[in-house]
């Protein structure tokens, strides 16, 4: 087996088994037909793992989707076939991702549809990621929620970790269009959607899970138009430690909480995610609409986002105020648990008062300002500036007063003020103070700008996911 010596620096960190495999697939690729007896006699210190690893590696390769042909692998004992997993026939792939790959299957024993999740790709084949599946099938197991997916049982197959669940036989929320088209028919199906999905949510929040990818694509109507949570592949149980790596970042990064990117996340972040996920519902466009990964992470680390009835006028006001304490920049302003947002989205639907409230111009200014507390010192500092300069100035101008009992002596014509009224001079003073202040705001707000687009070209500030 060869290897690039350029790529040893990176391969230290990893472990040797994902080495192997990486190599096996390499090759497997390339059109080669790569021995698992031999690697097993170079690696005699993993064999008991590659004889059972390769095999499955194998059949994912060829039944992986390719966009150019690839010669076909030489055949190899024993090999698992993905038309048959265990009881399990294979009808077809429903879908796939980072975490898993989902598989219509219909299960003999039980003559029953059900839904099949394997791990995809070589790759993950890891023993990092293998631990990872076996937990998401423990946190979907501990949840018994009306409007969850939950997992019917889970095994292991030649190699092949799975588990199976109830097959929900209708699209997502991604790719599904609402069932009436009457605008405020509409609002309320998406106000109705929320209320059970942020119920399904708090009941996962209550067994100690985070979902951490909460989005319209795994969220699923089925026929008898019914939601379904799903995909519970990045859901972290309370206490767990060791399995996302630091700098991993959990779930969808259109979808994700501010706090993700440098902290971990928690309750409130799937409560964002889950207000972003009802915002573009209602508005029929994401809440961050960059095109490019260094484009979104500069709106979440803003928050820059447009008030849903400024895209969509026919939102109520009360719905609106929902979503915004929803998806607040900062968690200690959002919703404390998803109950509470659940309960003002059916207040909401049964024309009662909501328990959010509008953010007035003072909330507003004082949230951007803590967001950004370089220029509120900033700011804090010229405001500061300017009184100064006003008192001396005003000072400098004002008459000497005379002795005990005299008659106010006339200024100096040199230091007579151009407004010898004080209303006057306090108007200027005002109409100066301001002008100075928005002068230094819009200057900031340039550099800001041009900061912004320095980053862009430069490239995104994380490592890629």
């Amino acid at each position: 087996m060869t290897r690039n010596d350029d790529d040893d620096d990176d391969d230290d960190s990893l472990d040797p088994i994902d080495l192997i495999v990486e190599d096996f697939t390499r090759r497997s690729r390339a059109g080669e037909h790569p021995s698992i007896d031999r690697y097993v006699s170079e690696y005699p210190g993993h064999a008991d793992a590659l004889r059972r690893l390769l095999p499955a590696v194998a059949v994912l390769e060829r039944h992986s989707p390719r966009s150019t042909p690839r010669p076909e692998l030489e055949p190899i004992d024993e090999l698992p076939s993905l038309e048959q997993i265990g009881e399990f026939r294979i009808v077809r792939e429903v879908g796939r991702g980072g975490m898993g790959i989902v598989y219509e299957a219909w299960q003999e024993s039980l003559k029953r549809r059900v839904a099949l999740k394997i791990l995809p790709g070589p790759s993950q084949f890891a023993p990092k990621s293998r631990e990872r599946f076996r937990r998401e099938a423990q946190a979907v197991a501990r949840l018994l929620h009306d409007h969850i997916v939950p997992v019917l049982s889970n095994g292991e197959h030649n190699g092949l970790l799975f588990y199976v669940m109830p097959f929900i036989d209708g699209p997502s929320l991604e790719c599904v269009s609402s069932p009436t088209s009457s605008p405020a028919e509409h609002i309320r199906w998406v106000a109705q959607v929320g209320v059970h999905a942020a119920f399904a949510i708090e009941h996962a929040h209550s067994k100690g899970v985070l979902h951490r990818d909460i989005k319209p694509a795994n969220l699923l109507i089925d026929s008898r138009g019914k939601l379904w949570v799903t995909d519970f592949g990045l859901a972290k149980l309370a206490g767990d430690v060791g399995v996302t790596s630091t700098g991993d970042l959990p779930g969808t990064l259109r979808y994700l909480a501010p706090e993700c990117l440098h902290t971990e996340a928690d309750a409130r972040s799937d409560i964002y995610s889950m207000g972003l996920t009802l915002y573009e519902l209602l508005v029929d466009e994401p809440a961050f609409p960059g095109t490019d990964r260094a484009q979104l992470l500069e709106q979440i680390h803003s928050g820059a986002l447009l008030a849903p009835r400024a895209v969509n006028p026919a939102i109520p006001k009360d719905l609106e105020t929902i979503l915004l304490k929803a998806v607040a920049h900062a968690p200690g302003d959002r919703y404390h648990s998803a109950k509470e947002l659940a309960e003002d989205l059916q207040r909401f639907l049964d024309g009662q008062p909501i328990r959010a409230r509008p953010v007035g111009l003072v909330e507003h200014w004082y949230r951007y300002f803590r967001r950004n507390q370089t220029l509120a010192a900033m700011a804090v500092v010229c405001g500061i500036l300017f009184i100064l300069v006003a008192i001396l100035g005003w000072m400098a101008v004002a008459a000497p007063p005379g002795p005990p009992g005299s008659p106010p002596r006339p200024p100096h014509p040199m230091r007579r003020p151009f407004f010898p009224d004080p209303r006057s001079r306090g108007i200027l003073l005002l109409l100066a103070l301001s002008l100075g202040f928005i002068t230094f705001i819009g200057i900031l707000r340039r550099m800001q700008s041009k900061g912004k687009k320095r980053r862009a070209k430069a490239g995104p500030p994380l490592s890629p996911f």
